[in-house]
């Protein structure tokens, strides 16, 4: 992915490890993860490798070769360090969005938000409406993030 060909492998893996950790966040918003958001994850991911600028295509067939087993492995994270490990995860993301192209940078903040309220939305709501409770639409702002504009 030519968009972020100036940044390590480890600046790399952490943009790609964004989605599983955005997902846990969500689906741990009251404190136990919840599954029917997390396979909805997995659904938006493989869709959104198809759908959208042809970079986040390509960002989310990265995203997807490996994503039940960062999934996994961050679940058993979250479960041993906590939300706010996860969190401090998260906040890493600021300094590569710095670093990277302003207008793909963008990009990726506001696919971020994005994938964050899809994940939100999927469990609950009556006819569409109530979908996130108080503490989940706090939380599909991803605050730990630098708005990009």
């Amino acid at each position: 992915m030519h968009y972020y060909s100036n940044l390590n492998e480890n600046e790399r893996q952490q943009i790609v490890d964004a989605i599983p950790l955005i997902t846990l966040y969500i689906a741990n918003a009251d404190g136990n993860i919840d599954t029917k958001e997390t396979a909805w994850s997995e659904k938006v991911v493989k869709f959104r490798m198809y759908d959208g600028p042809a970079e986040l295509n390509e960002y989310y067939k990265q995203v997807g070769l490996h994503y039940e087993e960062r999934l996994n492995f961050f679940t058993a994270f979250l479960l041993k360090n906590g939300k706010d490990a996860l969190v401090s995860e998260l906040e890493k993301l600021n300094s590569i969005l710095a670093k990277m192209n302003p207008v793909m940078a963008f990009e990726l903040y506001t696919s971020f938000l994005s994938f964050a309220k899809h994940v939100a939305e999927s469990d609950g709501g009556f006819l569409g409406y109530f979908a996130t409770g108080p503490k989940e639409e706090e939380m599909i702002g991803l605050p730990m993030l630098n708005p990009i504009k």
